[in-house]
């Protein structure tokens, strides 16, 4: 076997090699941009929780305040849970 003939040899090798390595990366690019667009659904969905929640929140201590008002005429105590 010639040097021409073991070089080019070990060029497929390397290539072979490098297409499967490239091949890989490019399952996990693939990857990373699909779980970035679940993150970022996430983050709009974690986003409208927190207004979602603010909201009930809200609600809920105006209820209490009405509650609070008449406790006078129930006389029950009611617990009120402070914002976060």
């Amino acid at each position: 076997m010639t040097d021409e003939e073991m070089l080019a040899a070990i060029q497929q090798m390397l290539d072979q090699q490098f297409g499967q390595v490239n091949t890989r990366l490019d399952n996990m690019d693939t990857r990373l941009d699909s779980m970035d667009a679940k993150i970022s659904d996430m983050q709009t969905d974690i986003a409208d929780i927190k207004q979602d929640a603010a909201i009930t929140r809200s609600a809920a201590n105006t209820l209490l305040d009405w509650a609070e008002k008449a406790q006078v005429e129930v006389k029950i105590p009611l617990y009120r849970k402070e914002a976060e």
